[in-house]
């Protein structure tokens, strides 16, 4: 029997992969009329606001502040969410994302022949796309 308190979380190994379709794919908002949506927010400024969320909640004390912690978490969450779902319009936005699966990567490290294919790939977009910057 499930607790009231089950909640389920998305693992980073699930967003990379939907972070690598989304992008490749160039997938586009739009209403269920098919008009466009409000255009979403750059996949960089989303970086930046979670690395700055993230900061925060690591440095604060889970124990003292337990609500404001889990607020922080749940935001944090969501810019994980919704940097996947985001598709890249820039140089930066790319840049960012590949940032961020290089973060999923060393939090979740794929093994061997795979995770050495993958740092290579992540290394090649890197230097093809966004100019060498790793």
């Amino acid at each position: 029997m499930r607790s009231a308190n089950h909640f389920h979380t998305t693992s980073r190994r699930t967003l990379l992969a939907q972070a690598g379709g989304a992008s490749v794919i160039g997938v586009t908002a739009s209403t269920a009329a098919g008009a466009p949506m409000t255009p979403p927010r750059e996949v960089a400024a989303l970086w930046r606001e979670r690395q700055r969320i993230h900061r925060q909640w690591y440095a604060l004390d889970e124990f003292e502040h337990p609500d404001l912690h889990d607020e922080l978490e749940d935001l944090y969450n969501d810019l994980d969410a919704e940097i996947v779902k985001t598709p890249s319009r820039s140089r930066a936005d790319i840049k960012a994302k590949l940032e961020f699966l290089r973060e999923c990567c060393q939090d979740d490290p794929w093994e061997g022949e795979q995770g050495r294919l993958l740092e290579g790939f992540l290394d090649d977009i890197e230097h093809l796309v966004v100019g060498g910057v790793a």
